[in-house]
């Protein structure tokens, strides 16, 4: 059975990783540039390329096709990541959100945080651990 401190946890090595979700959906983002521009049938510049068959470029317009559902879907798994984690910040007052996102998001140092939150590490993880306990 899954606990609240498990759900707990997860969150926060969901928040470390949200940088890298982001990166993610950026990345997807240049794939489908690319996929797009290949959709469009847009030829290289390059005069050394030998011409495709029609039959080739059927078979090419429905790799990029494939390609394209596949980053579509990837994407959408990233964003819908990131979503699922607003929508539990958005159940934060602003102060305490900020706490999180600048311990675990912006991976701040722990004592930098406690400083600017004018408390100390201790009070700082238990009260992390009391918000997080309330908005999962």
């Amino acid at each position: 059975m899954i606990t609240q401190k498990d759900k707990a946890e997860q969150f926060k090595r969901d928040l470390r990783s949200r940088q890298f979700y982001e990166g993610m959906v950026r990345e997807y983002d240049l794939k489908l540039e690319e996929i797009s521009i290949h959709l469009q049938g847009v030829n290289s510049p390059r005069t050394d390329v030998v011409r495709k068959t029609s039959h080739h470029r059927q078979n090419n317009f429905v790799y990029w096709l494939m390609e394209e559902e596949i980053c579509i879907k990837e994407r959408k798994n990233y964003c819908d990541r990131i979503a699922r984690m607003d929508e539990t910040l958005a159940k934060l007052e602003d102060e305490e959100r900020d706490l999180i996102v600048d311990l675990y998001v912006k991976n701040k140092r722990h004592e930098n945080v406690a400083d600017e939150h004018h408390m100390n590490r201790q009070n700082m993880y238990k009260k992390i651990d009391k918000m997080l306990f309330r908005i999962l």
